[in-house]
C-alpha cells in the first residue's frame, strides 16, 4: 500500500535566534541545521496496491513529524500522530488505542550507523505503510549496527511493555532484551534475518494463568522476505520465546508465532494479498495453552479506465484456552468504492460499508455486532 496524503504541508524551516535577540543564542546553529515541521493527513491512495491491515479495519491518521539534521551526521526525529475510528464501539471503548509517540536520535557514518529511540503505540493505532512500528508497545531501544557487503550485523538493547492501556483483563509484561541480528541480502533481493536476544520480563496483573512474575527470556527469529517478479512476493516469519520463572525453574512458558503474508497481482487491475498467522502460549506447570489463529484477505480491483476503484478486506481472528474459560472471536469485513473526481485523481469521493463482530463465547457481555456506513471526501493535496 504507497501513501496518499490528503492534506501536507510544506517543511517549514524554524528561523534561530540570532546572537543579538534578547535571549542571546542561536538555535538554528544551535541545531546545526534548519529545523523541519511536516504535517500530514494519510489515507489509502485509491490506485495503489492495498495491503492488508492487521484487522482488516482501515484507519486515517494526523500525523506531525518534526526532523533535525545536527552536527556529527546525527539526526534527531519527534512525532506525533493520532488514528480515527471505524467502530463506534471500539472508539467508546478504548479512546487511547489510536495514539503514536515517538522520539528518535540517530548517527551515520556510512556502513556504521547508531541510535536510539523511544515510542509508545497504542494497540489499534495502524501506522503508515511501510513502517515497522509494533501496536501496543511502549518503551525505549538503543542500537549500533555495522555493513560488511550484503551482510548488516546490528547490536541492540531493549526496555518495552505491552498493555499500555491498563487493562485489567490483561496482564502487562515488561521486558529488558539485548542481542543481536544479523541480516543477509540473497541475490535476487530476497532478504534473510536472523536474531537472538537474551534478557528478563516482569510480569503484572491479569487472569489467574500467566507467565512467573519474574522471568529470564530468550528470543529466536527468523524471517525471510522472497521476490517472486512483478506479479507476485512473500513474507514468511517465526520466533520462539522462551522463558523460566527466576523463583521456581520448573515453571516455564514457551512462546510461539508463526506469519505468512503474500502479495499477488494477477493482472495490473487487480491486487490480492492474503495472510495467516499462528500464535501459541504453553504453561508447563498446570498444561494451560492459548492458542490464537488468524486469517485475512484483501481483494483490490482498479480498473485501466481508472473511473473507480473497488477493494473488500476480511479478517478472522479467534484466541481460545485449552480449560474452556477463555474462548473470543473477532470478524471484520469491509466494502470500499472509491470514484476519482478530477483526471488528477487528487479528489476523491469513498463509499464505506464496514461489519464488525466481536464475541466472548465463555461471559458474553463484552460480545457486540456493528454495521457502520461511511461517506469520505479525499483531497490528496492542496
Amino acid at each position: 500500500m504507497s501513501e496518499g496524503v490528503r492534506a501536507e504541508g510544506n517543511d517549514y524551516p524554524l528561523q534561530g535566534l540570532s546572537s543579538s535577540s534578547p535571549r542571546g543564542w542561536d538555535l538554528q546553529k544551535w541545531l546545526g541545521s534548519a529545523l523541519s515541521i511536516k504535517p500530514s493527513y494519510f489515507d489509502t491512495d485509491p490506485r495503489a496496491n492495498i495491503k492488508l491491515l492487521d484487522d482488516g479495519v482501515k484507519r486515517d491518521a494526523l500525523d506531525i513529524l518534526v526532523k533535525s539534521s545536527m552536527p556529527g551526521n546525527l539526526t534527531g526525529e519527534a512525532e506525533v500522530a493520532a488514528g480515527s475510528f471505524n467502530s463506534q464501539a471500539e472508539k467508546l471503548y478504548h479512546l487511547q488505542r489510536n495514539q503514536l509517540l515517538r522520539f528518535r536520535l540517530a548517527g551515520d557514518l556510512g556502513s556504521f550507523n547508531y541510535g536510539t529511540e523511544y515510542r509508545s503505540v497504542g494497540q489499534g493505532f495502524r501506522p503508515q505503510p511501510g513502517s515497522n512500528l509494533r501496536p501496543d508497545q511502549e518503551g525505549s531501544e538503543t542500537w549500533a549496527s555495522q555493513g560488511f557487503g550484503p551482510l548488516r550485523v546490528k547490536a541492540l538493547y531493549s526496555n518495552f511493555r505491552d498493555n499500555i492501556e491498563g487493562d485489567p483483563r490483561r496482564p502487562r509484561t515488561t521486558k529488558t532484551m539485548a542481542g543481536t541480528v544479523l541480516g543477509i541480502t540473497l541475490p535476487g533481493g530476497d532478504v534473510l534475518s536472523l536474531s537472538y536476544q537474551r534478557g528478563s520480563s516482569e510480569t503484572i496483573g491479569g487472569p489467574n494463568y500467566q507467565p512467573p512474575q519474574e522471568s529470564w527470556v530468550e528470543d529466536l527469529g527468523a524471517s525471510l522476505y522472497y521476490y517472486g517478479g512483478p506479479k507476485w512476493d512473500f513474507t514468511i516469519s517465526s520466533n520462539y520465546s522462551p522463558s523460566v520463572s527466576k523463583v521456581d525453574p520448573s515453571k516455564k512458558v514457551a512462546s510461539n508465532y508463526h506469519a505468512l503474508t503474500a502479495l499477488y497481482r494477477p493482472t495490473d487491475s487487480i491486487t490480492m494479498t492474503p495472510s495467516l498467522s499462528l500464535s501459541e502460549q504453553r504453561y508447563s506447570w498446570s498444561g494451560y495453552r492459548v492458542v490464537t489463529p488468524t486469517a485475512m484477505l484483501s481483494l483490490s480491483y482498479f480498473p485501466p479506465s481508472g473511473i473507480m476503484s473497488l477493494t473488500t478486506y476480511g479478517y478472522y481472528s479467534r484466541s481460545k484456552s485449552s480449560d474452556g474459560w477463555y474462548d473470543v472471536q473477532t470478524v471484520n469485513l469491509i466494502n470500499s468504492l472509491s470514484w476519482p473526481l478530477n483526471k488528477a485523481k487528487s479528489k476523491v469521493l469513498t463509499f464505506d460499508f464496514v461489519s464488525t463482530q466481536y464475541l466472548d463465547r465463555v461471559y458474553g457481555s463484552g460480545s457486540y455486532k456493528e454495521l457502520l456506513g461511511r461517506v469520505m471526501y479525499t483531497v490528496k493535496s492542496f
